[in-house]
């Protein structure tokens, strides 16, 4: 069971979450991205709750993810890329932290937090998270992604409206402006917590899963021979 697969910059390799080590807590491997080589392991969960990434730093060194707790909410967690790598928590409070992603310049990091009562999107300095923190999100935000050029962040509203929000991240400080509509994103699949949809590099255009018909359906036909027998000659 292999999930939530995240590509290094270079794009040469993908690390994801895995139970393949035979314990009940996902840990996290690297392997080649065209399927050479053997699958790396890169850490183990110390308290058997499992590690997801979300996000690699720029220069391609270390990942960030998040990892359930024992009191029922969720860490930010940063791990070096190459084995052995131990995951030490970069983010504790006793809200939910998830979804970590580094800004493409490596000097912040947003995440998705329930601190506000419902889950928004927030921003930290990167790597030093206690030096600041600003909620980016209005009327609720989730499922965020940067542009490429790192000055727009994008999210889900409560409304599951597409959002643009306009981030400079170059200054001494980070700044965000107003949040306006893309598009109505009702339409697309928002069945899994984690983000979805991905922003081209241009940030011009973005891959989505679309709502449709149900992905498995099983067919029953009766009387099908009988049926067979009055379309065509039996043998």
């Amino acid at each position: 069971n292999d999930v939530g697969p995240v590509w290094t910059p270079d794009s040469r390799r993908v690390i994801f979450a895995s139970l393949r080590g035979g314990g009940s807590a996902y840990d996290l491997y690297s392997v080649a991205a065209d399927g050479t080589g053997t699958v790396e392991s890169l850490t183990v969960s110390p308290h058997g709750y499992g590690h997801f990434a979300t996000s690699i730093t720029p220069d391609g060194t270390r990942v960030l993810g998040y990892e359930p707790t024992r009191e029922g909410s969720d860490d930010v967690f940063m791990a070096p890329v190459k084995p052995p790598s131990n995951a030490v928590v970069l983010l504790h409070t006793r809200f939910t932290e998830v979804f970590p992603e580094v800004s493409p310049n490596g000097r912040y990091v947003a995440y998705q937090s329930n601190e506000s009562g419902e889950r928004d999107v927030y921003v930290r300095p990167f790597p030093h998270v206690d030096r600041g923190v600003w909620k980016v999100s209005k009327e609720g935000g989730m499922r965020f992604a940067w542009a490429r050029n790192g000055r727009e962040l994008f999210y889900l509203d409560g409304s599951k409206t597409l959002m643009s929000v306009p981030v400079d991240t170059s200054g001494s400080t980070f700044s965000a402006g107003t949040p306006v509509k893309v598009f109505d994103a009702t339409k697309y699949s928002s069945w899994s917590p984690p983000r979805n949809y991905d922003v081209s590099p241009d940030g011009r255009r973005f891959l989505m899963i679309k709502d449709g018909p149900a992905r498995d359906q099983l067919v029953v036909v009766e009387r099908w021979f009988e049926e067979l027998n009055a379309r065509g000659p039996s043998r």
